[in-house]
């Protein structure tokens, strides 16, 4: 049985490592593992369960990020395929423009995700559904986020986090949070009178 669980430790430990020491149930049954073997491993002390269907190494260090890396595998139990993105206000601040602490982290999910998701988000996660391109999204000390671009046009066009969004654009040129041409493209956006703004939000929360 040792031997068992030290072949099953190691088939998970090297992803572990890249996700702050945690992963998913799902992730654990491609590498083979059975949920019973989880549920053996967690009762010897070896797994900690973190959420529904996600579990850390006990050993490991707990992640400054492992709020956000447990939200994350939270969204994606049950479809591994689905990749969850932090964004708006989390990724706001997981890209260093926000001394905020979001009392949400804050997901987005491909747009088609909206009518097969049925789980409820943990109270501390809310989701957000929108279909991104490959380009607005990047990786954040490892974890999957939009793009400080693509984070900016979220908070514009639903109005959120202004004072942030307000500092950004004007010091996010000189700060490197943005290029020259994302903040030529962002600045009509900024600029739009409130009327305007909430014709786009309509229109966008239609789609």
């Amino acid at each position: 049985m040792a031997s068992k669980i030290a072949t099953s430790l190691q088939a998970i430990i090297d992803l572990a490592e890249l996700q702050g020491g945690l992963f998913s149930a799902g992730q654990a049954a491609e590498q083979g593992i059975t949920h019973s073997a989880l549920s053996t491993m967690t009762r010897g002390g070896y797994l900690a369960r973190e959420a529904w269907g996600v579990y850390r190494l006990s050993t490991w260090k707990i992640s400054p990020h492992a709020s956000l890396w447990r939200a994350v595998l939270w969204a994606q139990v049950g479809d591994s395929a689905t990749q969850p993105v932090i964004s708006h206000r989390s990724a706001l601040a997981l890209h260093g423009a926000s001394l905020d602490n979001p009392v949400k982290i804050e997901l987005t999910l491909p747009s088609e995700k909206r009518r097969i998701t049925r789980r409820q988000p943990p109270p501390a996660v809310r989701l957000h559904f929108r279909s991104l391109r490959k380009d607005e999204k990047t990786t954040v000390d490892g974890l999957p986020a939009t793009t400080m671009f693509r984070t900016m046009v979220d908070l514009l066009i639903d109005r959120e986090a202004k004072d942030a969004v307000s500092y950004v654009m004007a010091h996010g040129v000189h700060d490197g949070k943005l290029s020259d041409a994302e903040y030529r493209r962002l600045r009509p956006l900024y600029d739009l009178d409130a009327e305007l703004l909430d014709r786009i939000l309509n229109e966008h929360r239609s789609k």
